[in-house]
């Protein structure tokens, strides 16, 4: 394996820095977007719950609530933008690592150099 030259270290470097702030922008995003649809999933919860109290009692009230649409409806919007939001995390994990990874290689590359 050939040393990595001095433009083309620096030009991954410059690369992985970029990937690495976007994807810090990105997971800030999913997570506000996750928190806000976890916070509708439970306000959308609490008022069917609070609807059903009359009809069925404390006790099956949250059970049904469970399955009313609108409930539905806000759980999967919550789950989904869960799912987004581990997408994001793992990419910012992956661009990390890559970050970690180019730094090994560039001290081997450096190494390498020297002793040529």
């Amino acid at each position: 394996m050939d040393p990595f030259d001095l433009r083309t270290y620096r030009e991954e470097s410059y690369r992985v820095s970029e990937a690495h702030a976007s994807a810090i922008v990105e997971l800030r995003m999913t997570g506000e977007e996750h928190a806000r649809a976890e916070a509708k999933y439970h306000r959308v919860l609490a008022v069917a719950i609070a609807a059903l109290i009359p009809e069925v009692g404390k006790t099956l009230a949250e059970t049904q609530a469970k399955g009313t649409p609108e409930v539905q409806e806000a759980k999967i919007s919550r789950d989904i933008s869960a799912a987004y939001d581990r997408a994001a995390m793992e990419r910012l994990r992956k661009l990390r690592d890559d970050r970690a990874s180019l730094l090994t290689m560039g001290a081997w590359s450096r190494a390498n150099e020297e002793q040529s």
